[in-house]
């Protein structure tokens, strides 16, 4: 069946480029009246920027704005889980954890950068998305396939980079409350100005929930005959209190110079209650004492000189100094395993420089733009459950983007060195290519290594007794291939801005890390043979007659891991280990999003329907267990109030946007990651304004 797709999926290429010639002079005719031909931009996916990423142009990417989805409850983990290629994994719902993955990557595998700042800690290497209020960000960029030669260890799968908004020297205010079905409240203020030679900016957000919904618990069976049944129980413990801020200075030194500073916080308090992993059991086999507080820190002085008079017009520098600094605390006084109590601290420090050059002009009568960075990086982590540990890492990056035939063609070589003192060196090299036949079809392709050191929790988390750490892990080792095209016209008959794309991925990773069982009573991170993901990413949008707007995407992957046999102790059967290929766990074959939004152009008001499925996911090696598939549909919709009514008052709002939705319109019992209770169908209203 996954081959047939991959068939399927393959044929659309030459179905489409057969289609091209029909929509050629169309595409010419509004071409001709803009112009100089531009660079077709990048394939939109509901907000797609129209450009591609200046720091990776032959990737597939997309950039989300989080402004075209004003009144729909938006959240950053449910916009990137919207993404072509990326999925979400939910541990609990609003409020708590949550992470990505991008072209079936573990979370570990991607890198997540706030304003260039790498927020994935060496402790851990995941990111928390529901750490990231989208009230700060003005954009979200995520470029898919391997990264590494752009952010070194860890982006096997992509990176994803958050844009925070910034002061634009002109007062400006923005306000938000949204109230929520169970006991959800989130509201948020931000003002920015400029005083004297000075552009600042502040923001706050605060974000609370009970998250007491009901759900289904799990059933169990045994050779098809349940044991116990499926009962109704009300998902406790899982209330979250969140705050964060975000200040923001900035000014020019002198013309072309101009030194900026930022520093973000954020704060949460949540309950843990873990899946329902006792369905006979009165709670469910909820925790009701589990609970976790965790503080993050992040700030950094940037210096950008372009265009300063001191540097050649074809040079552009930019510094960057960063420090974070992130404590968890977890204690569950009353543990369903094992009985005695738990208590964990720990403080993750991360110390950062960067410095890029570039350079931009011709040379052989060729176009090129030239890049060379440098990164250092310290990290250290102090818990007390385990000894402190340190990382220090250095890197270098050289990058060339050639053009040739008047930018038709343009080669994308890139190569970076890293140096980690408890891993040796890394060589990562790049190899990129855009061929652009004609205005409207643009060709790329992409061949990269990647590789990810072992975080400090897989090496040298202490053994208690049913999980610990190992020692001697190797890095993760992977070479990535994607190919596709994207296509683009402003206007095609009564269809107006209509983008596709469509890619195809392979990964090839060895010594990929995996916790699995070592003995009976123990689970460790291991290193196993070779794990493989292939898949195709498809998407669309386009509008009709300026009051309709249709978007789409389907991501399909398989994914194949050769699992290492593992010794077996004697009298135990049948094998802990067993090698051969199995599936990959916590990924869904196939994930589609469907949105269709009907409202003027004035953003007058607005109504979104959307519809989103995600096939089943597996929850172990053998597949043995799984999560059901899901077909989820939202509804919302918004109005703008200050356009009803105007009065002439300097206080009067540019926008007072007034909305209401609902998520989950059918009441799906709905559950993710290993089995996580997800919330059923939940009401929401807010009202966001702008001055």
């Amino acid at each position: 069946m996954g081959t047939a797709r991959a068939v399927l999926a393959l044929s659309l290429l030459p179905w489409a480029l057969g289609l091209l010639p029909v929509f050629f002079r169309a595409s010419e005719a509004s071409a001709a009246e803009e112009g100089e031909p531009r660079r077709l931009p990048t394939a939109r996916v509901t907000a797609v920027r129209p450009e591609e990423l200046p720091s990776d142009p032959s990737s597939f990417a997309t950039v989300i704005e989080p402004d075209d989805y004003q009144g729909e409850a938006a959240t950053v983990e449910r916009l990137l889980d919207e993404s072509v290629g990326v999925q979400v994994r939910s541990f609990g719902g609003p409020g708590q954890r949550s992470e990505i993955t991008i072209r079936g990557s573990t979370g570990q595998q991607v890198v997540i950068r706030l304003d260039g700042v790498r927020l994935n800690t060496a402790q851990s290497g995941t990111v928390d998305l529901s750490t990231l209020p989208l009230a700060i960000v003005d954009r979200i960029e995520v470029s898919r396939g391997g990264g590494s030669a752009s952010a070194g260890s860890g982006a096997i799968g992509g990176v994803v980079d958050v844009v925070t908004r910034r002061p634009t020297g002109k007062p400006k205010t923005d306000a938000s409350l949204r109230g929520a079905s169970f006991g959800t409240w989130q509201g948020s203020l931000s003002h920015s100005n400029r005083t004297g030679p000075i552009d600042w900016g502040a923001s706050y957000t605060g974000f609370t929930t009970d998250g007491d919904w009901d759900f289904q618990s799990l059933e169990l069976r045994a050779d098809g005959t349940p044991t116990a049944p499926s009962q109704e129980l009300e998902r406790i413990n899982n209330d979250s209190e969140s705050h964060s801020a975000l200040v923001q200075l900035g000014g020019d030194l002198a013309p072309g110079l101009r030194l900026r500073g930022w520093d973000s916080f954020f704060f949460v308090s949540r309950g843990q209650p873990g899946p329902d992993a006792a369905p006979d059991d009165v709670g469910g086999g909820q925790s009701n004492s589990a609970h976790e507080r965790r503080t993050r820190n992040v700030a950094a002085v940037t210096l950008e000189a372009d265009g300063w008079e001191r540097l050649p017009d074809s040079v552009g520098l930019e510094s960057t100094v960063s420090y974070l600094f992130e404590r968890t605390r977890f204690r569950d006084p009353e543990p369903r395993v094992g009985n005695v109590p738990i208590e964990t601290r720990q403080r993750n420090r991360s110390f950062g420089w960067r410095t890029t050059g570039s350079w931009e002009g011709r040379f052989l009568g060729m176009d090129h733009v030239a890049g060379l960075q440098l990164n250092l990086r310290y990290d250290s982590l102090s818990s007390n459950d385990q000894r402190f540990r340190r990382r220090n890492s250095q890197g270098v990056r050289l990058s060339e983007e050639l053009g040739l035939w008047k930018g038709r063609v343009q080669i994308l070589p890139t190569l970076r060195f890293d140096h980690d003192d408890d891993f040796g060196s890394e060589w990562v090299p790049h190899l990129g290519l855009i061929v652009s036949p004609f205005k409207w079809l643009r060709l790329k392709g992409n061949a990269e290594r990647a590789y990810r050191v072992p975080d400090f929790d897989e090496l040298y988390l202490p053994d208690k007794g049913f999980i610990r750490g190992n020692p001697n892990l190797d890095p993760e080792d992977a070479w990535s291939y994607d190919a596709g095209f994207e296509l683009g016209f402003e206007q095609l008959g009564f269809v107006d801005d209509l983008r596709v794309q469509w890619a195809w991925f392979y990964q090839d990773i060895e010594n990929s890390i995996v916790f699995q069982r070592i003995s009976p009573q123990t689970v460790a991170p291991t290193n196993t043979n070779d794990a493989e993901v292939d898949g195709f990413e498809l998407a669309a949008s386009f509008s009709l007659l300026g009051w309709v707007e249709l978007s789409g995407n389907w991501t399909h992957q398989d994914g194949d891991l050769d699992r290492a046999q593992l010794p077996t102790p004697p009298g135990l059967f049948p094998p802990i280990g067993q090698s051969g290929g199995t599936a990959i766990p916590g990924q869904a074959d196939d994930e589609y999003q469907i949105r269709v939004r009907v409202g003027p152009e004035s953003g007058l008001f607005k109504l979104v329907g959307e519809r989103r499925y995600t096939s089943k996911i597996r929850v172990n090696f053998s597949d043995t267990a799984s999560i059901s598939s899901r077909t989820l549909y939202d509804l919302s919709g918004s109005v703008d109030l200050a356009q009803l009514w105007r009065l002439d008052s300097r206080f009067y709002p540019k926008k007072l946007i007034a909305s209401v939705g609902v998520t989950n319109l059918t009441d799906q019992s709905v559950r993710d990651s290993v089995g996580f209770p997800q919330p059923g169908r939940a009401l929401f209203f807010g009202v966001e304004g702008s001055w």
